[in-house]
């Protein structure tokens, strides 16, 4: 089920998408569960108006978690956690604006589990009970004029660093296809049952180390080729997730 939410008449409500068809929802995924307003099918996409649906407190993020990019002599180590800033996250931009402080910026298509009540120490086996869903995001990476950051503040939590979709896919993900294209240019290719901690593991983990929050974000990771993934201005950079759809963005 694609779920998302919009601003109609002065309110804000979540919808769903089936198809090419739209329809207004009650409820809210966070406190309860969504059903399907009677009559309310909508047109088409451009009736309606997104609004940010995602309420993190922390943003959290997984590196080193694809069997592609570690290869076999990291295979049995844990990924490496980071955090984005809250503000790093732009919802369905149209466009990246370059900071010239940085000598290179490279984009990584990431899975990205949206999580839906409050937990702390959880198992493995309770995880996906707290799990409302799964969207994807562009954890975009920098390199200062030195090239000495990587993976600190500067490199990973600017703003509008982290361009998310607008689209939630609440049904468990499997083995779901990912692509990174730029200027339509195959960059990545993999999928997501190739990672090193699934979905479950990485709820489970990250509980034990930090409260996670309703609305929290966790970017799972990205597999090879992110760093040849390099943006410049005038680029059109397209991610595309199996089963949640294509973020596009242009690069000024």
């Amino acid at each position: 089920m694609l779920i998302s939410r919009i601003n109609i008449a002065g309110k804000k409500r979540w919808i769903e998408k089936a198809g090419n068809k739209y329809y207004l929802l009650n409820g809210d995924p966070y406190k309860s569960n969504l059903t399907r307003q009677p009559n309310s099918e909508f047109m088409n996409q451009m009736d309606v108006k997104f609004v940010n649906h995602y309420k993190p407190i922390s943003v959290f993020g997984l590196a080193f978690n694809y069997k592609s990019l570690v290869g076999k002599k990291l295979e049995k180590q844990d990924p490496l956690i980071f955090f984005k800033s809250v503000n790093s996250i732009s919802y369905t931009p149209e466009s990246f604006d370059f900071p010239n402080e940085y000598s290179k910026i490279w984009v990584e298509c990431e899975l990205v589990i949206v999580i839906k009540k409050d937990c702390k120490n959880i198992s493995l086996e309770k995880a996906k009970d707290y799990i409302l869903g799964y969207t994807m995001g562009s954890d975009m990476t920098g390199e200062n004029k030195y090239g000495r950051d990587h993976h600190l503040a500067f490199s990973k939590g600017a703003d509008n660093f982290a361009p998310i979709f607008n689209w939630v896919n609440t049904s468990p993900p499997k083995q779901l296809k990912m692509t990174t294209k730029i200027n339509n240019k195959i960059f990545q290719v993999d999928y997501t049952s190739n990672r090193l901690w699934n979905d479950y593991k990485a709820v489970s983990e990250l509980s034990k180390r930090f409260t996670l929050k309703a609305g929290d974000l966790i970017f799972t990771g990205t597999p090879a080729g992110a760093m040849d993934s390099l943006i410049n201005k005038g680029d059109k950079v397209e991610h595309f997730i199996q089963n949640i759809g294509k973020l596009k963005f242009n690069i000024k």
